[in-house]
């Protein structure tokens, strides 16, 4: 997830960049409701 500094074409590269490796990235625009939370729950 990127924030207001963060380069567009940076945030396109990382995506580009995980693609091949069969990452799974989520581009996030903005902080969704319970993101963080979940992020802390979903391991358990």
């Amino acid at each position: 997830m990127g924030h207001s500094g963060t380069d567009v074409d940076v945030f396109d590269t990382l995506l580009a960049f995980a693609k091949p490796k069969g990452i799974i990235a989520l581009p996030l625009q903005k902080e969704q409701l319970g993101y963080n939370v979940y992020l802390l729950l979903a391991p358990l």
